[in-house]
């Protein structure tokens, strides 16, 4: 399988990849909510690597899964409503969204 292939197009996982992968950049390079450091670096890494990941439809739903897992995890631990809370609650539904969404039909058929 190739890296690159110029007839093939982003499908939906690949694009909510893409998209989440971005905003957890921002997340991680901004101050909005006042979370921790080490917060911070996990959002870089999390996002950076949903960057790299929605090269490829496979690649992709294993970064939504990763995210539905080890968020979801995270997020079952809980025991007070914070910020980070909720950013772990986000990032969980977003792997399940991209885990789950369908890739759009071939529009040449």
């Amino acid at each position: 399988m190739a890296w690159l292939d110029t007839d093939a197009e982003f499908t939906r996982p690949q694009i909510i990849t893409l998209a989440a992968g971005l905003v957890q950049l921002a997340f991680g390079w901004s101050d909005l909510f006042g979370l921790s450091p080490e917060y911070h670096v996990i959002q870089l890494g999390v996002g950076a690597l949903g960057v790299v990941m929605s090269v490829r439809h496979d690649l992709a739903r294993m970064y939504g899964l990763a995210l539905l897992i080890f968020f979801g995890w995270l997020s079952l631990g809980l025991n007070e409503i914070n910020a980070e809370g909720f950013l772990e609650v986000r990032t969980a539904v977003v792997g399940a969204v991209i885990t789950l969404a369908r890739p759009a039909r071939d529009a040449r058929s």
